[in-house]
């Protein structure tokens, strides 16, 4: 087990990812007298997580795999949730796994709805927080017209008996806690598509 701290406007990764795999170089010339390098990495992992938004995700995994890094489970968070990986990670994209509380696919009507009225409205895809707005506004009306609390408390108290929301962000209600009980997918790519992982 181990990590690697990068600067947060760093675009190449080259150097971390040679040390933290201790990746040794080749280099060789063709007949045409054109450098060729060869990698070999000295440590290989089981899984690498890389908690950082797609993009920067994105030149990673694309690094890693110039440097013939393989054979590992990329983990991410829900800033990996947006269709621009695919084409930021192009070809990288084998064995990547993230967590997410939103999934535009999902086959759901409420789901299907939302991401359509959203699209027409804003002319993109929506994200995971706009999901969480939506949901939080949809509840909160749904207490105001059938609830009719006269207080923030009596309020806070309603939202807290909420069980069975039927959330596009995978919320169900709350805790005694007041945590949110929500309902998660665990997502990779195939075929260009993000979709769940099989289990």
């Amino acid at each position: 087990m181990g990590s690697v701290a990068y600067q947060e406007e760093q675009t190449d990764f080259s150097q971390e990812i040679k040390t933290f795999f201790k990746i040794k170089t080749t280099q060789e010339y063709d007949s045409r007298r054109k450098k060729t390098e060869e990698f070999k990495a000295g440590l290989t992992v089981d899984a690498l997580f890389v908690p950082d938004t797609y993009d920067r995700a994105g030149l990673i995994l694309s690094q890693m795999a110039y440097f013939d890094v393989t054979g590992s489970a990329f983990l991410g968070t829900n800033a990996w949730n947006d269709p621009r990986l695919i084409s930021t990670v192009g070809a990288s994209l084998e064995g990547i796994f993230f967590v997410d509380c939103f999934f535009r696919g999902d086959g759901s009507p409420i789901v299907a709805e939302f991401v359509e009225e959203f699209r027409k409205a804003y002319q993109r895809e929506p994200n995971t927080l706009e999901a969480i707005a939506y949901d939080g506004a949809r509840l909160l009306r749904s207490l105001l017209q059938a609830r009719f609390p006269s207080s923030a408390p009596q309020l806070r108290e309603e939202i807290s008996r909420v069980r069975d929301f039927q959330g596009v962000s995978g919320l169900k209600g709350f805790a005694e806690n007041g945590k949110a009980l929500r309902q998660l997918s665990i997502l990779t790519v195939e075929n260009g598509q993000i979709v769940r992982a099989r289990p």
